[in-house]
Order: structure tokens, then sequence, then C-alpha cells
């Protein structure tokens, strides 16, 4: 980014954040942290994703990212967790607020659901 393409993408979602809102199957606060993943220069992780202990993968795009479908473990299920469409940043808020358009499908049983993951920066 830049004029002169001197800024990562992916550095402006870094940080530590909580979800405070819905985390697509509860309501709970929890941490949660968006760190650099060295598979990429456009690569981020979100750890504790969904407050399920899960680490995934998404692939920054200027002021998006998205998660390509991965799987997990959870109890004796596993899940596949992708975005919709891509997550947004809103900074104009206080505090910042990423959406992740969420889908999260019960591979065992082919149950599937969506909702936005919302995560605070503060």
């Amino acid at each position: 980014e830049g004029t002169d393409c001197g800024t990562e993408s992916r550095i402006k979602f870094l940080g530590n954040y909580y979800s405070f809102k819905q985390d697509c199957n509860q309501a709970s606060q929890y941490p949660c942290t968006l760190s650099v993943s060295n598979s990429a220069i456009n690569k981020i992780t979100i750890s504790n994703f969904n407050n399920r202990g899960w680490t995934v993968l998404a692939d920054v795009s200027g002021s998006s990212f998205t998660i390509t479908a991965q799987n997990f473990t959870y109890g004796t299920n596993t899940y596949k967790v992708e975005t919709t469409q891509g997550a947004t940043i809103n900074s104009g808020t206080q505090p910042q607020q990423l959406t992740i358009p969420t889908k999260i499908t019960n591979v065992n049983i082919g149950n599937s659901y969506t909702c936005d993951v919302l995560l605070f920066k503060p």
C-alpha cells in the first residue's frame, strides 16, 4: 500500500482483539489475536477464532481479507470454517471493529450456519 508500495496491506489488521457481541454460536466475550503469518506476505493468522482455540489462516487483499475453507476439530466434531465474503475493517469507530462474514459447517452432520464474527480492538 501507499504511493511506493512500502506498507504491507496486512499491517492494519494486526493486533489483539476481543469479541464482544457475537461469536457465531454463543454470546460471549473472548480474546483473539491477529498476527503475521510467515507463509506469505499477504497472509495473517487469527488465533482463538470463534472462541474454540482454532488458529485460522486468512488471505489479505487491500482493505479486506478472506478465509479459505479450513477444517478444525472441536470435541468429537470436525468443523469447516470459511468466509462468505471479504472481512472489513471500520477504523472510523472506537474501538476499531472487524466484521468477518463467516460460514461454519459441522462436517460430521452437514449442518451449517452463517453469521458475522465481530472483533473489537481496544
